[in-house]
């Protein structure tokens, strides 16, 4: 069995420095997908904050995708409400 491209994922608001995929956890379904991105800079911690909000500098996010047959859709994004080292919230995912 090969493996092939069926979807391409994204946030609402991708950064080109907030280094989207640095980690990522697949559900022993398929179905979630979780990604982290320690670069991130969202300013409103917790869960579906303000997704164009860049007010704290690397504060890092992990988002949470699901699958729907042949569709990807994000389900959340959360966000550290610090006081974590830089990079530490979406550093890793599971």
């Amino acid at each position: 069995m090969a493996w092939e491209q069926q979807a391409y994922v994204k946030t609402a608001n991708p950064g080109p420095e907030d280094g989207f995929g640095f980690a990522v956890a697949l559900s022993a379904d398929g179905d979630t997908l979780a990604v982290g991105a320690p670069y991130e800079d969202g300013g409103v911690p917790g869960i579906d904050g303000d997704p164009f909000d860049e007010g704290a500098n690397l504060s890092g996010a992990a988002y949470v995708f699901t699958r729907a047959g042949a569709t990807w859709s994000q389900q959340a994004d959360v966000k550290s409400a610090g006081p974590e080292p830089p990079g530490m919230c979406g550093a890793s995912v599971a």
